[in-house]
């Protein structure tokens, strides 16, 4: 049948955070929601970037440092950042390094950790996340990508555990944005039929 077009990061946020978590060459290698076979067992929860250990890891916007700590459930090396102005708290997970202390200050775009491999990963990635915090204590979590500024290209595997096709074929994500005047909503897909 038809393909029909996606815009996966939702273009209705009005407030986009202010830079990416890393460079915007780095290529999605495992969207939100993606449910790969064998890696787990529930939806994911984050958006992995492909990045080697060592990358340095930015504030995607102002904030403070909530807690930096090492999480034995299999994050690793993980960083809480509250962007208040957002209502958005943003994790980062299996990093190698902290750049920054519970508390601190941030602006965006500074550097906070340096991306790894520790915890339960399969490889040397940024794993991260959006949450809004709720009433209940717990946090609803956000597609991050959402309120990305730039769109980052997604891998063709990637493309495939979300469920879609990458217009323009494989590691092609940005085509089509501004045709659409939706320039910075992220990947414009089509469905898998």
């Amino acid at each position: 049948g038809a393909t029909g077009w996606l815009a996966w990061t939702g273009w209705k946020h009005m407030a986009k955070f202010k830079a990416g978590p890393v460079v915007s060459t780095a290529l999605v290698t495992s969207p939100f929601e993606a449910q790969e076979s064998g890696l787990r067992t529930s939806p994911h929860r984050g958006v992995d970037f492909g990045v080697p250990s060592g990358t340095s890891v930015y504030a995607p916007d102002d904030g403070v440092v909530e807690r930096c700590f090492f999480d034995e459930g299999g994050g690793g090396m993980v960083i809480f950042l509250m962007h208040p102005q957002h209502n958005v708290r943003t994790a980062y997970l299996h990093l190698s390094s902290f750049t920054v202390q519970n508390g601190q200050q941030v602006r965006a775009g500074d550097r906070i950790a340096l991306s790894g491999n520790t915890g339960h990963s399969t490889g040397p990635h940024l794993h991260f996340e959006a949450r809004r915090p709720a009433a209940n204590g717990s946090d609803d979590r956000l597609n991050p990508a959402a309120w990305l500024p730039v769109p980052y290209k997604l891998t063709p595997s990637a493309a495939a555990a979300a469920g879609m096709a990458v217009l323009g074929g494989p590691g092609n994500a940005l085509m089509g944005i501004q045709l659409l005047g939706l320039v910075g909503v992220g990947y414009l897909l089509t469905r898998k039929h």
